[in-house]
């Protein structure tokens, strides 16, 4: 957590007068120009690709230490919300798997993919799901998350929640009229998966909607 905020801390304090570069670039080339031996400026394509690196770079650290200021920081300088990470993974996805709610909802209202697709098929929601973050799922369905798109094992964000036993989490994909009957590619059902597990809880709340 220090290192992260220490990350975050830092490129907060170089993104503040990352504006104020334009105006030294001019400079420079005023300088170049009266006939001082200077070092070539920066040409305009340059320096903007150094630029929207570096707020891609705070973009990145803020969302870790879930720094909403530095990530609003870091889009108005051009941080592009659909690089994607490792495994085909987006930033949307990282937000959801840490539970920032904040985080998530910046990046859908900036139009982050709702329904982006990372390793193994698993969306946003999924990692909502897998991680119990029943106030990011519901923030990602409101976002008009696919609430029954099937990993690649066909597994559902709900089938994924009642895998680890989520019960707030059910709870809100329940309320968001997930299909409580879809299986996965073994034929497993949230019914059937609750039963194995033990689950009574989960178990009573799938019945009631009618769950097979």
């Amino acid at each position: 957590m220090i290192k992260k905020f220490i990350i975050a801390t830092t490129l907060a304090t170089v993104l503040g007068p990352i504006a104020s570069m334009y105006a030294m670039n001019d400079k420079q080339k005023e300088s170049n120009n009266e006939g001082a031996v200077q070092a070539a400026p920066l040409s305009a394509k340059e320096f903007e690709l150094a630029r929207i690196e570096l707020a891609q770079v705070a973009l990145l650290a803020a969302i870790q230490s879930n720094n909403v200021e530095l990530a609003k920081q870091a889009l108005a300088q051009g941080a592009l919300i659909s690089e994607p990470l490792k495994n085909n993974m987006s930033l949307l996805h990282l937000a959801a798997e840490q539970g920032y709610d904040v985080i998530v909802r910046l990046l859908l209202e900036k139009r982050s993919e709702v329904n982006a697709i990372g390793m193994r098929d698993i969306t946003p929601l999924h990692m909502a799901a897998l991680h119990n973050h029943d106030s990011v799922a519901q923030i990602l369905l409101e976002g008009r998350a696919n609430i029954n798109q099937a990993a690649a094992d066909g597994s559902t964000p709900l089938y994924l929640a009642v895998l680890r036993g989520q019960d707030k989490t059910v709870d809100a994909l329940i309320k968001g009229r997930a299909d409580v009957n879809k299986p996965n590619k073994a034929h497993v059902t949230p019914l059937s998966l609750a039963t194995a597990k033990n689950y009574p809880v989960i178990k009573a709340m799938l019945m009631c909607e009618g769950a097979q």
